[in-house]
């Protein structure tokens, strides 16, 4: 008996250990975190957990707490979020794009991402037409067998414009250029639009190629795994406040 009670604090040691290591070789996204969503439609955000003996565990201060399997809905991951301001969006990216490696990405993206809709990058001088065009209020920068759950994507790249469509208005077209060792094929990513109270205005579905980059020029720029594109095309609104893209 003492045996198997030592056994079993090495085991739960040893899996900790794990956890941490991983934890620790994560390569770090935007928002490197997992949303854990609850059948009664509450949710809360964890930087990794596990399955363990039919409970979602994680480490909190004071220890590790845990969730019956049953009780969870969904577990998502985060893959970028933000404040939506248009206009920053687009001038933030401007100065990333200069680099060597964006570039670089950016010329991969434009051969291999096809276009779903019709339409033409705005110029930086037609943005700040249409952004002194629009309200201020917009523009606000405002188990038994154990498995664990902890980020899988790196952002590479974020090549947002804004763009015009053909006779129809303006367009934000995100592209986030990211790079992952998992099957992209098996996940479902989805852009989340929220108010200014939280509340999600819109869920769609992004646009998922996995680009063909020999692993010499993966090497080169300093890339691990294999890379993908996550687009998402929507309309500007003032009504939106944050944006998030979640993985599952």
């Amino acid at each position: 008996m003492r045996y198997a009670v030592k056994q079993h604090h090495l085991m739960n040691t040893l899996v900790l250990a794990v956890i941490i290591l991983l934890a620790a070789t994560v390569p770090q996204v935007h928002a490197a975190n997992l949303r854990i969503n609850m059948v009664d439609g509450t949710s809360l955000e964890v930087p990794y957990c596990w399955e363990e003996a039919g409970q979602i565990k994680f480490e909190m201060a004071g220890g590790t707490a845990g969730i019956p399997r049953s009780s969870v809905a969904s577990i998502q991951e985060i893959v970028t979020a933000g404040e939506f301001a248009p206009d920053v969006m687009v001038k933030s990216t401007a100065s990333a794009r200069a680099t060597d490696k964006s570039k670089a990405i950016e010329t991969i993206v434009e051969k291999q991402v096809p276009t779903k809709a019709t339409y033409r990058t705005l110029t930086q001088e037609e943005i700040a037409q249409l952004m002194a065009a629009r309200p201020q209020a917009e523009l606000k920068d405002t188990t038994k067998e154990l498995r664990i759950h902890s980020t899988t994507v790196s952002q590479q790249a974020d090549l947002t414009d804004l763009a015009q469509v053909q006779g129809n208005g303006a367009v934000l077209v995100m592209k986030q250029i990211m790079s992952t060792r998992d099957n992209v094929r098996t996940k479902r990513f989805t852009l989340n639009l929220y108010d200014a109270q939280g509340s999600i205005i819109e869920r769609r579905p992004c646009e998922i190629v996995e680009l063909s980059v020999d692993k010499k020029t993966l090497r080169q720029l300093g890339i691990s795994g294999s890379l993908f594109s996550v687009v998402a095309v929507f309309r500007p609104d003032a009504k939106i406040k944050r944006y998030e893209i979640t993985s599952q």
